[in-house]
């Protein structure tokens, strides 16, 4: 997924962008699913992500002056790539209103969003030159496979 030329600075901004996706997807779901250890279960992943939204903010400030001034990338194809991550919108497949989704729809489409997260902060882990940054990578891959792992449980609760 993502190329060595991808520095750990627009790493964190696709990070950022990834958490606030997520929260928003949580908690406009919490609002309105009826099953009420759902809605705990939707508000706490939501709280989840803006721990790490404001994480991946810090990380963005601590090394984002290395880079003020300077244009990122000067590939013109990687810069393609690396505006399309940063505005990338793990969450689209959502319909605008989440208010015709019925649960199962809900949890397997979030399931879906945490698995990108967890495939694009393993490749940015593996190349991340900044030690902060590198376990900041690798605890929120841990974090969001807890996500994935508890989403799936109470898909196949549903199913039961």
């Amino acid at each position: 997924m993502i190329e060595k030329k991808l520095n750990d600075y627009e790493a964190f901004r696709v990070g950022i962008n990834l958490e606030k996706q997520g929260i928003e997807f949580y908690t406009k779901y919490a609002d309105v699913v009826k099953n009420t250890d759902t809605r705990t279960t939707m508000l706490k992943l939501a709280e989840d992500e803006k721990e790490h939204l404001q994480l991946f903010e810090e990380l963005s400030k601590e090394v984002g002056d290395e880079y003020k001034g300077q244009p990122l990338i000067n590939d013109e194809l990687i810069r393609g790539y690396l505006a399309t991550l940063i505005d990338a919108d793990v969450f689209s497949e959502a319909p605008p209103e989440v208010e015709g989704m019925n649960e199962e729809e809900a949890l397997k489409f979030a399931m879906n969003a945490e698995k990108d997260s967890i495939l694009f902060y393993y490749d940015a882990y593996k190349y991340s030159t900044n030690k902060s940054g590198r376990e900041a990578f690798g605890r929120l891959i841990n974090e969001e496979q807890k996500h994935f792992m508890l989403l799936k449980d109470m898909v196949d609760k549903i199913n039961k």
